[in-house]
């Protein structure tokens, strides 16, 4: 149920002064990420890779395939590998450079993450103080092995899951978007548009957000909502 008040519904600035707050320390304590500085972990590879993407665009090339030769021997990474988030970030590297191309949207990522929760906290129907408090809670997620949405997954010193990250902000608003359309019947073509692309950039959260479908159809019907959620699924 809806936790607030309507004294709190009738200022609903505040749960966004909230956020803000915590975007803000987000920004001033992980300021140093910004800084193009060698990886020491999976980061350097997405960072040569967004340099490919680039050179490729420069040479009027679609980055969408082709020999990628900086790793190993080489391979067709592009074409096998959660590609969508290397592609998107070259075009910007057109323009910074692929290391702070990779830094920047690192360190935005990281920080600015608190509105994909609260905004996906909404899409739900959860109220706003209860949105906010789940964007406020947002830093502090933490796992076993450090691989989950906790900073450690993404910062300097820590793993370089850097495709996670664009996955791990998607993941709120597909959630919120296709349970909208299978309990409410609205916007299938968004709800499927954003689960396609969570796919595209991280395949392991895009899973997840299918295997959600399920989980949304049973919680509210059991034909009707079942068959909305198959029309996400296929688009």
């Amino acid at each position: 149920g809806d936790l607030e008040s309507p004294r709190a519904e009738s200022s609903p600035r505040w749960p966004l002064v909230v956020v803000g707050i915590v975007i803000l320390f987000n920004l001033v304590v992980l300021r140093a990420e910004a800084r193009p500085v060698q990886n020491l972990n999976d980061a350097s590879v997405h960072r040569s890779m967004i340099a490919w993407a680039s050179e490729r665009v420069e040479d009027g090339h679609l980055p969408l395939d082709g020999w990628y030769r900086d790793l190993a021997l080489g391979s067709s990474r592009f074409h096998h590998y959660q590609s969508l988030p290397h592609v998107l970030t070259g075009f910007l590297a057109l323009a910074v450079g692929s290391q702070r191309a990779l830094s920047w949207t690192l360190y935005l990522g990281m920080a600015l993450w608190p509105i994909a929760v609260y905004a996906g906290g909404r899409l739900l129907g959860w109220g706003r103080w209860v949105s906010a408090i789940a964007a406020v809670c947002s830093p502090l997620v933490a796992s076993q092995a450090t691989l989950g949405y906790e900073w450690g997954s993404y910062a300097w010193r820590g793993y370089g899951t850097w495709t996670q990250l664009w996955g791990m902000w998607l993941l709120p608003f597909a959630w919120g978007l296709s349970w909208r359309a299978i309990a409410k019947g609205r916007s299938y073509w968004l709800a499927a548009l954003v689960l396609a692309l969570t796919v595209a950039c991280h395949l392991l959260t895009g899973y997840l957000a299918l295997l959600s479908l399920g989980v949304f159809a049973a919680d509210v019907g059991w034909l009707r909502k079942p068959m909305r959620a198959g029309a996400v699924n296929a688009g």
